[in-house]
């Protein structure tokens, strides 16, 4: 009886243990580095107070689409970005 609850003890502390250890992994790969410059870029350079989502949409031309809220307005915006925070373009979310 003691030897089942002690296998069933160790067997739930490594299954907590190896969820633990993969939340704590950051996605890795040529997309996750761009979107966060994209992000700083967008924030400080194009006036977005939150980005509420970004995502590769070329991730081989570096072209990123998103939305994002200004912070002059408040407004939720689409935008279409490069890598470096070039706007091409931004349109009202409908």
């Amino acid at each position: 009886m003691l030897k089942k609850a002690f296998v069933a003890a160790m067997t739930t502390a490594v299954l907590l243990s190896a969820s633990a250890a993969m939340a704590d992994v950051k996605p890795v790969g040529p997309n996750w580095a761009f979107s966060e410059e994209v992000i700083k870029l967008l924030k400080t350079k194009n006036g977005y107070e939150v980005i509420r989502e970004i995502k590769a949409d070329d991730a081989q031309g570096g072209i990123w689409k998103g939305e994002g809220i200004k912070s002059a307005d408040g407004v939720v915006y689409e935008f279409i970005t490069d890598s470096k925070g070039n706007l091409k373009s931004e349109k009202l979310d409908n």
